[in-house]
């Protein structure tokens, strides 16, 4: 009969199930955000739009229908919102790969000191583990994703209707992925 684990262990292993939980959780939110904002660019029956965006399971294919319908809707190349919208497409697809890391993972004890994620674990190939830290820090990315695409929804319903009060700052998220598209279009001696 197996030893019943350490309470320390069990401890590990109950943040670190706290931790995955809320992580996805916050990873939710993210999509539900890409629904919304799929909504504000097509329009018409909520309950419609809606159900056209979750009718794709692949959240690669999603994600593609919506990039169509930024970059379709926002025909010129130097509009904000179009060129923002890039930059949270790519921040987007490699948050789904964290995402996918946590959601695929298999809980591991390392030698009764530590709780981690293994991604993708198979007993041929070991891989990079996650730390709780580590997972509490994706939520925290994934958070700041959804916050910031709710912003750029916002700059998009802003454009077709009068809405009271006044714009939201620029997230600093967004700041960040404008800052480093600018420092790597100088690298490669291309204009700003």
């Amino acid at each position: 009969m197996a030893q019943s684990p350490s309470e320390p262990i069990e401890e590990m292993f109950q943040n670190l199930r706290t931790a995955v939980g809320e992580c996805i959780l916050e990873w939710a939110v993210v999509e539900f955000h890409l629904a919304l904002m799929f909504h504000t660019l097509i329009g018409g029956n909520p309950p419609v739009s809606h159900g056209v965006f979750g009718a794709i399971r692949s959240f690669e294919a999603r994600l593609q229908m919506l990039h169509m319908a930024v970059v379709n809707s926002y025909t010129d190349e130097a509009d904000t919102i179009r060129t923002d919208w890039k930059l949270l497409y790519n921040y987007c697809t490699s948050m789904s790969q964290l995402r996918n890391q946590v959601a695929h993972a298999t809980a591991l004890n390392v030698d009764g000191k530590e709780v981690v994620l293994e991604p993708f674990f198979n007993l041929t190939k070991e891989r990079e583990k996650i730390s709780t830290a580590e997972i509490k820090d994706r939520s925290v990315r994934f958070r700041e994703l959804a916050t910031t695409l709710w912003w750029i929804t916002d700059q998009m319903e802003r454009r077709t209707m009068p809405l009271g009060g006044s714009a939201r700052p620029v997230p600093d998220l967004l700041l960040r992925l404008r800052t480093e598209a600018a420092q790597r279009r100088a690298k490669h001696g291309r204009p700003p």
